[in-house]
């Protein structure tokens, strides 16, 4: 009887806002959406199907005040008491009159709604897929369960990288200590390109929780910096493997973190400075 009710209350939402400014989407497993990445296991996002969606989650276009007609954010609703990611698609209009499809990624806590950080220009096509997966769900009891065990993690990235799920001990290395100690075990500039590219950051008052297109996930503390004491808790700064070479001395690239910012890795540090690292497989 509660299905049913959230069912009705739900169908009578999408019907009233159909008429107004902003339009309410409810995803589910029967996407009548058509693409050449559908087949008979359902429509693809990133490889993912939505046949693994759990639905649950609402998303509504929300103007955008410096362009009103066109701009739209995406603004989720997590209805579940649990956490979850979801993995959406949409219909972005481009320059010379096509549209093109952009997917993204956002993480969801328990009974929250989130706003995307950048708008969508859906003037025509107010279309959004979405494929809504429990983080830690039963669905992936069996990964979840041998991950528990293991100190590497698989976050589902393209180059198959697992990613440890603590720091070294020692804290803080210099640039050729955690090379020496570490080989091909530190990560590449490119390594956390993908990281970043590919996995939901989320703030979680001490650092990223971040979460991979699978619903696994690790933790990157703000361990701060080993001549910066006070920077605990507040930045992180970690080693990848890549030197800078576009000029002598410019040391080695590395990813630096606050609450409101995640480096671009245009940057390089002093190979002398003491930062925290993180292994990879």
């Amino acid at each position: 009887m509660k299905n049913l009710l959230f069912t009705l209350a739900v169908l009578m939402c999408v019907s009233i806002n159909a008429n107004a400014q902003n339009i309410i989407v409810q995803q589910n497993n029967n996407s009548s959406s058509t693409s050449t990445v559908q087949d008979n296991k359902g429509y693809f996002i990133n490889g993912i199907s939505t046949k693994e969606d759990i639905g649950g989650v609402d998303v509504e276009f929300v103007d955008d005040p410096e362009n009103y007609y066109a701009n739209k954010y995406l603004k989720f609703t997590n209805y579940h008491n649990f956490p979850v990611t979801v993995i959406f698609e949409v219909e972005d209009y481009q320059r010379g009159g096509d549209y093109e499809k952009v997917t993204g990624r956002i993480t969801l806590r328990a009974n929250e709604t989130k706003t995307t950080p950048n708008p969508y220009n859906v003037a025509k096509s107010r279309h959004c897929v979405m494929i809504v997966r429990r983080i830690g769900s039963a669905a992936n009891a069996t990964t979840q369960s041998t991950i528990s065990n293991s100190e590497y993690v698989d976050l589902g990235l393209p180059s198959g990288t697992l990613w440890k799920t603590k720091n070294e001990k020692g804290f803080y290395y210099t640039w050729e200590e955690a090379v020496d100690q570490f080989g091909d075990k530190l990560p590449s500039k490119q390594h956390f390109l993908e990281l970043k590219a590919f996995c939901d950051w989320t703030w979680s008052g001490n650092g990223y929780l971040i979460i991979g297109s699978n619903g696994n996930s690790i933790e990157l503390p703000a361990t701060g910096m080993g001549q910066i004491k006070e920077s605990v808790g507040v930045d992180g700064f970690y080693w990848t493997s890549t030197r800078r070479t576009d000029w002598e001395d410019a040391g080695a690239y590395y990813l630096w973190f606050t609450k409101d910012k995640i480096s671009s890795f245009n940057g390089s540090l002093s190979t002398d400075f003491q930062l925290s690292v993180r292994l990879i497989k």
